[in-house]
């Protein structure tokens, strides 16, 4: 009887004791962050592109060009080749063919060797710098793991990725093989998400164990998408942030006499006017030539920029860009649109479901987007909510947003709230982040433009070496689901901030006002009450700058 009480009273025990651990919560689910995970780390378009003779002929910074006296020379020759046969044979005579020849010929010699082909590939030997190439190539005859087990993956990013992903699949198996079989991770950003998913669509997720994406384009970006389009669409307005956050950034230094001009010019209407005058004049013969010659003699030779043209889009930038079926231009540039559209039809149709595999096969997920800055000025909508790259909409996977103008009415967040979707609703109330294909995995970060990084990256890679998958929850006392970012701070030094939880305090992080009732007027009185203020402002600066 003794036995059978004592038997009796373990499995009481027993019992209480395995009680909490099958009823735990996720969130209170212990996890460790296993630091000997690979990782493989994927940038978009900052790394510069050489010739075969190891000379940079292309890296973004260095597109401004120089004042010397060469330079200017061959300026003014471009535009006399570019003027010319617009201004007597296009205007005069109606004749605008050699206009947009010259002008294609003209512009693609700004890029010279780093455009690519017809058919979509490299020219003259251009791509990677030989100590790229090198980088990829010793990790693939290495026999030890790197000692922080994070791998860089170099690769054209102009190219079309389902090509780069034959090189990336070679590198992951390699990865592997030195890890000793371990499944890898991927941390993407920019372009690196176009890759990453077509990597997915073609190899599966069995040599991979997690996934984080920051600033991703995957999902379309309409600085890419709306001007190739036919959307192109200037706004005075967004011109001016655009230039003030690029002034903020130190990208370069716009005096202020510029940003007050254009503003003048703006809210006098003439930018409006000027635009609907080649709107209803000319547009057809001028806008949609210039559109396709300049797309042909910058980026979009690249399969790289094509893999961010939006499902909507799609259609009207493969017509706008190489003419109706049959057109001269479709003909020349088959090779190109067999790479542009494979693409299309294999990764961008089938994000979605790209997507929801990653869950479905058990890989850890991580979702960045950040905002705070202007978008794009050239963009159909220029007040969506963005990192001036990507809108938060593409680069969460399906958050809905306010403009920059707006927040959230009362009415929609107490909806929200009362459906227990309160809590993904951003503290300055421009984000909603239920909406988003995977809510509980999305984080948004204000105050940090596209091409920047702050310390919120290491969220990235905590993500991708957790023990399980990780959600918001799990970050409630350090990193929130909307954080903002101070690129400068005293404490610092004035050295890069750090990210810390975005509040109704400190949430208005933007270096500009965005205030419809000036930027956007809805009657005569106010339109001239907006014209007398920049007029005001004008002078100011006019004034200051004779006197000083």
């Amino acid at each position: 009887m003794k036995k059978a009480i004592s038997v009796f009273l373990t499995m009481v025990m027993l019992f209480m004791i395995a009680v909490p651990v099958f009823t735990v919560s996720a969130a209170d689910d212990p996890y460790t962050i296993d630091e000997t995970v690979p990782l493989i780390r994927i940038y978009g378009d900052s790394d510069p592109i050489y010739d075969k003779d190891g000379n940079k002929i292309l890296e973004w910074r260095d597109l401004l060009g120089s004042d010397d006296d060469d330079s200017q020379s061959t300026l003014t020759e471009s535009l006399a080749n570019i003027l010319y046969p617009f201004l007597v044979e296009g205007l005069l005579t109606d004749k605008w063919d050699n206009y947009y020849k010259n002008l294609q010929k003209e512009v693609s010699e700004l890029l010279g060797d780093a455009l690519l082909d017809n058919n979509g590939e490299a020219t003259n030997g251009s791509g990677l710098s030989a100590n790229s190439k090198r980088n990829n190539q010793n990790i693939l005859s290495r026999s030890t793991p790197v000692s922080n087990h994070i791998y860089r993956y170099y690769y054209d990013w102009r190219l079309d990725p389902m090509e780069t992903i034959e090189g990336l699949h070679e590198f992951v198996q390699a990865v592997r093989r030195i890890e000793g079989g371990k499944k890898v991770g991927f941390i993407l950003s920019c372009l690196g998400t176009t890759v990453g998913t077509a990597y997915f669509a073609k190899y599966g997720y069995d040599d991979v164990c997690s996934v984080s994406f920051g600033s991703g384009v995957s999902y379309g970006s309409e600085v890419m998408s709306d001007p190739i389009s036919g959307k192109l669409h200037i706004d005075g307005n967004a011109m001016n942030r655009f230039l003030i956050d690029c002034n903020a950034l130190g990208m370069f230094s716009i005096p202020e006499l510029i940003t007050t001009t254009v503003d003048l010019l703006t809210k006098g209407g003439v930018i409006d006017t000027l635009t609907d005058v080649v709107k209803n004049t000319l547009y057809d013969k001028l806008v949609g030539g210039v559109t396709s010659a300049l797309a042909l003699s910058t980026f979009f030779t690249w399969p790289g920029y094509w893999a961010c043209v939006t499902g909507e889009d799609y259609e009207d930038a493969i017509k706008y860009v190489f003419g109706a079926e049959g057109s001269e231009k479709r003909t020349q540039y088959a090779g190109l649109i067999e790479k542009i559209e494979r693409y299309h039809n294999e990764v961008f149709e089938n994000i979605e479901d790209i997507m929801k595999g990653i869950k479905q096969n058990g890989l850890n997920l991580c979702i960045l987007a950040k905002y705070g800055f202007q978008m794009g000025p050239i963009i159909s909508e220029p007040d969506k909510i963005g990192d001036q790259l990507a809108s938060v909409e593409k680069a969460s996977f399906g958050a809905t947003t306010s403009s920059i103008y707006t927040t959230f009415s009362d009415e929609y967040i107490a909806m929200r709230e009362a459906q227990g979707k309160g809590k993904y609703i951003s503290p300055d109330k421009q984000i909603d982040a239920s909406t988003c294909m995977y809510p509980d995995y999305t984080f948004f970060i204000k105050g940090v433009s596209h091409s920047d990084w702050g310390n919120e990256e290491q969220l990235m890679y905590e993500f991708a070496r957790a023990t399980r998958q990780l959600t918001i929850d799990d970050y409630a006392d350090s990193y929130t689901q909307f954080m903002r970012f101070d690129y400068y701070d005293e404490v610092t030094d004035g050295k890069l901030g750090m990210t810390q939880p975005l509040t109704p305090e400190n949430c208005h992080t933007e270096n500009w006002t965005a205030y419809e009732k000036y930027d956007e007027p809805t009657n005569k009185h106010s339109r001239l009450f907006s014209f007398l203020i920049s007029l005001f402002n004008w002078l100011r600066v006019v004034f200051k700058a004779i006197f000083k």
